[in-house]
């Protein structure tokens, strides 16, 4: 058994930029209630303090500054998901998508590529039976995940997120024929990116993380994707639970548990859930 490979020319594709989501460069509001926290100097604690941020980090942390809303990681150029089905290689990668001739109003999109392979000769040889790249003027979709059927039926999974949508669990239908389709979603998201990666109070500079689970898998004709989305909203009041005036200092802080010891919808530093799909294209 021996590998070989081969190279094909592909059309041009670039860096990603980040993703904005509602809030991207404005200060936290109890939308993000960890980054609203950092930024309050005025609840009164369950000790008597006064601040949220003294719940979260030192006072040399915070004097680094406003806690802003992040624009979210769109990954790079990497391809991070192929597989083989119907003959042919299917892949996707993330690029910029460019509308006018402005950098600045680039959106984070798709490149999709579908190969036929040949090994007739003895040698891997091949073309490129398909290629396309989508994008959205006002949204962004990012960290694709491909998975098809083997009758070449395909979806391709995906975050997607812009000024006015939280980032939500989307997917897009994929075939030799017509190519990637347009990004219906799955999942609403219901708030924004609230991690603490995002914040530079808890990490300096801050490194928004997003999207690294991604994925797609075949189970004859269905396909399972999943994608990383926001799936719970919590206020500030509540995430701050019992640390705040008149609780007890519990181990709930930033859980947004309903009652003492009940089930959370996130954790205190991060809000990200995956949402897990089945379809059949």
């Amino acid at each position: 058994m021996s590998l070989s490979d081969t190279v094909l020319a592909v059309g041009q594709y670039a860096l990603p930029p980040k993703a904005d989501q509602p809030g991207s460069g404005s200060a936290a509001t109890t939308d993000s209630p960890q980054g609203y926290c950092l930024n309050n100097e005025t609840t009164v604690l369950f000790n008597g303090a006064h601040g949220c941020w003294k719940l979260l980090v030192s006072a040399t942390a915070h004097a680094r500054g406003t806690a802003t809303v992040a624009r979210l990681d769109s990954n790079d150029t990497r391809m991070q998901q192929v597989m083989y089905a119907s003959g042919k290689v299917w892949g996707a990668l993330d690029t910029a998508v460019s509308f006018d001739t402005t950098p600045a109003h680039n959106k984070a999109g798709v490149a999709w590529f579908i190969v036929k392979p040949d090994v007739s000769t003895g040698s891997v040889t091949g073309s490129v039976a398909l290629t396309g790249t989508n994008g959205y003027p006002d949204k962004n979709i990012t960290y694709p995940a491909i998975g098809v059927t083997p009758s070449g039926r395909g979806v391709v999974a995906v975050t997607i997120v812009g000024s006015a949508i939280n980032p939500s669990a989307g997917y897009a239908a994929i075939d030799a024929q017509a190519g990637m389709g347009d990004v219906q979603i799955a999942a609403a998201g219901a708030a924004p990116d609230d991690g603490f990666t995002n914040y530079k109070q808890q990490l300096n500079p801050p490194r928004p993380r997003w999207g690294d689970y991604g994925a797609a898998a075949v189970d004859g004709n269905t396909i399972w994707i999943a994608s990383e989305y926001i799936a719970h909203a919590c206020d500030y009041t509540t995430w701050g639970g019992p640390f705040f005036a008149g609780g007890t200092g519990d181990n709930l802080l930033g859980t947004c548990a309903a009652s003492e010891g009940g089930v959370g919808t996130r954790a205190a530093l991060g809000n990200w859930s995956t949402r897990i799909s089945k379809l059949t294209p």
